[in-house]
């Protein structure tokens, strides 16, 4: 491998995370609570590979020792940030102050690095150190990770009919990469970064570049969080009534009513239905509503209305099949052809198209 593409393999994540970085910089007066902590993981990511670029080419008699001090402070705090991260998308009334503990494998770093140095003693016992405690991050995102973006995605589910914006899934994908790099990581670490021949790098290289530029270009992308739903259920639904418990006869009435608005004024076919629009049409709150319907139909409120606007989807199919899916999908109340394709595989097992094949 050449000179030139030697260095640009070793540098490419690194520059792929300034370069976010600035981005980030740029538009943080705009920006949440959310998104400057994405500023942070990207920042940590920035010096992480900084330091990996620095042992890839820097002669080993002029490295600065002090980089793998840096190197471990900064492996040790990317998953907790990232954690924290996902906290400040999913939490409603957002994490408290204590989240930021999982920062403290990476104080501890920093702690041992500097103790290391001034002792003179080999760097090894920090990697000792770095090794489990990394693994224990990875294990622990991942894990608790995604139990808040299922708790989350179950609680807009509840709120919104429409949820493929606001819900998350491409986080839960990131994460799930994230932990099979992370993988690969420890991999190559516990080989040794120093066994790798000049061309082995351009695939960690490439691969981490890659999906560290899909974090940021979504992260930046995305503009929706537990801070808006917070907002939007305090704009919307001030009023709820606590403390009272639900009859069966109430609850089969409040369905009933539910179902015959669906059916008679086909609410379902509004694009940006949420509970309490329903909920104030039948004179109730949004807690009734969402008991109600769970009680009954035994799914959330997104499911419930899904199923309606795949029926009235499967109607027009059946009389019209020279329609377009678009068309079809766009009548049945969907905002996009994406979201009815996968509520309708999601329905019925199967496409819209092999569907209209089978009747």
């Amino acid at each position: 491998m050449s000179t030139e593409l030697y260095t640009l393999f070793s540098v490419l994540p690194c520059m792929v995370c300034l370069f976010w970085s600035l981005i980030l910089v740029v538009d943080w007066a705009d920006s949440d609570r959310a998104t400057h902590i994405l500023l942070l993981f990207s920042l940590t990511c920035t010096a992480l590979y900084a330091c990996h670029a620095a042992h890839f080419l820097c002669a080993l008699t002029s490295y600065p020792k002090w980089i793998d001090g840096l190197w471990s402070t900064c492996n040790l705090g990317v998953y907790p940030l990232f954690y924290i991260y996902i906290r400040y998308l999913t939490d409603v009334h957002g994490p408290s102050r204590r989240i930021f503990w999982v920062l403290i494998p990476s104080l501890v770093a920093v702690i041992l690095s500097s103790a290391v140095a001034i002792c003179g003693l080999n760097f090894d016992i920090v990697r000792m150190f770095n090794t489990p405690v990394f693994a224990a991050e990875v294990i622990y995102t991942a894990v608790y990770g995604r139990r808040r973006l299922i708790r989350y995605r179950e609680r807009i589910s509840s709120f919104y009919a429409d949820t493929d914006d606001k819900n998350l899934e491409a986080l839960d994908r990131i994460l799930a990469l994230l932990v099979v790099t992370s993988i690969a990581s420890m991999s190559v670490n516990a080989l040794g970064r120093d066994n790798f021949s000049d061309a082995a790098i351009t695939i960690p290289s490439i691969a981490f570049s890659a999906l560290l530029f899909g974090i940021f270009m979504w992260g930046h992308r995305h503009h929706f969080s537990a801070e808006n739903f917070k907002l939007e259920i305090e704009n919307t639904d001030k009023n709820i009534e606590t403390g009272t418990v639900m009859s069966d006869d109430f609850h089969n009435i409040l369905y009933q009513r539910i179902c015959k608005l669906m059916e008679d004024e086909k609410l379902f076919l509004n694009k940006d239905l949420k509970i309490t629009e329903l909920a104030t049409r039948i004179g109730t709150n949004r807690t009734y509503v969402s008991s109600c319907i769970n009680h009954h139909s035994g799914v959330s409120f997104s499911d419930f209305i899904h199923r309606y606007r795949i029926e009235y989807a499967m109607t027009i199919l059946a009389k019209d099949k020279e329609t377009s899916m678009a068309e079809v999908a766009e009548l049945s109340g969907y905002k996009s052809g994406n979201s009815f394709y996968k509520a309708f595989v999601k329905i019925n097992g199967i496409s819209p198209t092999k569907w209209m094949e089978s009747h």
